[in-house]
């Protein structure tokens, strides 16, 4: 019931966007109606700047690292997993703004990050790697999530572990399957070029 509860709690924390908050406080606009149509950091930053951008990405990323914390701190590491996975269910479909928000890179990053430092900085290590390389984002993001269950399952992680890693690896892709033709059709937007 604690983690019925809990993630209940966390999937509305989650449905706070903060790019769509960012987007109506500077430029009364929906960021969603805007670049790929997408409430989360990179969108931000290429319609609204650099300044929301950053802004966003930070709020995302505590958002999924004090999911975690409060999950482990009330309900173990199974208790960090639940609210970790709710956090990032309700930021990529928040039922407040009919289930279209962010890609959840950000706010999965977090929860990585609290829930197995090691392996989230190894990740983040290698997203940040392959965007250098590429200067795709959304490669970068998709890679390094793809990887994480990877990781997780040679280095002989608990199944509570391997089960979130392959959790948020499907939400990952199935929130960026967009991203994922317009990469296999060539017209995905690199980083740097900005969208009205």
């Amino acid at each position: 019931m604690v983690y019925v509860i809990l993630a209940i709690a966390f999937y509305c924390f989650g449905c706070i966007s903060t790019g769509y908050i960012v987007g109506k406080m500077q430029s009364n606009i929906d960021v969603r109606k805007h670049g790929s149509g997408s409430a989360g950091a990179t969108n931000v930053f290429r319609v609204l700047g650099t300044k929301a951008g950053i802004i966003t990405f930070i709020s995302d990323f505590a958002k999924g690292a004090v999911a975690s914390l409060v999950g482990l701190w009330l309900g173990g590491v199974t208790g960090g997993i639940v609210c970790s996975i709710a956090v990032v269910l309700g930021h990529n479909w928040p039922l407040f703004l009919k289930f279209k928000g962010g890609k959840g890179i950000a706010t999965t990053t977090g929860t990585i990050i609290v829930l197995n430092p090691v392996v989230g900085i190894i990740l983040l290590g290698f997203g940040i790697v392959v965007i250098a390389l590429t200067r795709y984002v959304s490669l970068g993001s998709i890679m390094a999530t793809a990887a994480y269950p990877v990781v997780v399952f040679a280095l002989k992680f608990p199944a509570e572990y391997k089960i979130h890693a392959v959790i948020i690896c499907v939400l990952a892709i199935l929130r960026h399957t967009s991203n994922i033709k317009r990469l296999k059709k060539g017209n995905e937007r690199k980083l740097g070029v900005k969208t009205e």
